[in-house]
């Protein structure tokens, strides 16, 4: 992977066009693997975003829109004002063009409230590649329906990944060393995550909480889905660990307090979170009393794992957020 890490990077110093570049870059972003590139990728758009641009193209334009605004630089909508008619509607001559329709589609949906032009965007896009989508060829038929169905900047990272690797097989121009990496980084990933998700599984069985509570729902992969969704990359594996032995138990209280418990036990509960203590454990039911120190011994935990690196600290923002869940609750 690493001799094809490194042709990728050669990639960003040989290209000089900047659309070139812009598209080098949705590409690596839609792959999935930008954030081997982050470095090259920061660099390239603060180059773009300080040249000026008076481009009259409407994929260009709406390419760049869409990739300097997800990394938070200030442009705005009026760049598209352009492509107006007297009228303030869309051009027709636009209409036949299902790579810059849908390249606009995508980058309306980073609107920002009042922003009416990129509602318009969307809704002319829309409609326009609808009706030429049966005429597309298949791989451009893929990507309109899947953003017609779910917008680029609304889908989760990992589904967003492999659904466009699949697509992107079936692109004639696709560059095949991309196309290599993306598919060997995916497995690789894919990889990692289901040994996270196995030994959660073991955790969560150790645990017998859904044994002992039987009332409650059993979510353990749907948080860590929640947290993979957030966050995928290698540098976060323990993070996601932790964060879904979180709230897989904040999904516990949750149903403690609006399915399951009285308000009597419910009261005695809050009181011994709050706490954070062990010492009158005995006063709370015994459901109540397995999953408490649950909680106390999986924080314990990650407070030992934490301590050599002096970060045990960050477990008191943790315990705040389970305070807070439990305020709103009660």
């Amino acid at each position: 992977m690493e001799e094809l890490k490194v042709q990728i990077i050669q990639m960003f110093t040989n290209t000089i066009d900047s659309l070139q570049i812009m598209e080098l870059i949705d590409t690596i972003q839609r792959l999935g693997v930008g954030y081997h590139f982050e470095k090259e990728i920061d660099e390239s758009l603060g180059l773009l975003f300080k040249t000026p641009s008076d481009n009259n193209d409407l994929y260009t334009v709406a390419l760049r829109f869409r990739l300097l605004r997800q990394q938070r630089y200030h442009i705005p909508s009026d760049v598209f004002n352009k492509f107006l008619d007297e009228k303030g509607d869309f051009k027709e001559c636009f209409c036949s063009n299902a790579k810059a329709l849908l390249s606009l589609y995508e980058s309306a949906h980073l609107a920002i409230p009042a922003e009416e032009l990129l509602d318009k965007a969307i809704n002319f896009s829309k409609t326009r590649l609808m009706q030429m989508k049966d005429e597309l060829e298949p791989h451009i038929a893929m990507m309109v329906s899947s953003s017609i169905e779910i917008p680029l900047f609304k889908r989760t990272d990992r589904i967003k990944t492999k659904k466009y690797i699949s697509i992107y097989e079936q692109d004639t121009n696709s560059n095949k060393v991309l196309f290599e990496f993306a598919k060997m980084d995916f497995i690789c990933l894919q990889a990692m995550h289901q040994e996270e998700a196995r030994k959660l599984s073991i955790w969560w069985k150790n645990l017998g909480l859904s044994q002992s509570l039987q009332f409650s729902r059993d979510r353990l992969i749907e948080c860590y889905f929640w947290v993979l969704s957030a966050y995928f990359e290698p540098c976060y594996s323990r993070a996601r660990v932790m964060m879904t032995k979180c709230i897989t138990h904040m999904s516990i209280l949750d149903d403690l307090y609006d399915v399951y418990a009285t308000l009597e036990e419910l009261h005695l509960l809050t009181n011994e979170i709050q706490r954070w203590e062990i010492e009158n454990i005995g006063k709370l039911p015994e459901y109540m009393q397995h999953f408490f120190l649950s909680i106390l011994e999986t924080f314990k935990d990650m407070e030992v794992e934490l301590a050599p690196e002096q970060n045990s600290f960050r477990l008191q923002y943790l315990k705040n957020g389970v305070d807070s869940t439990i305020n709103v609750q009660a």
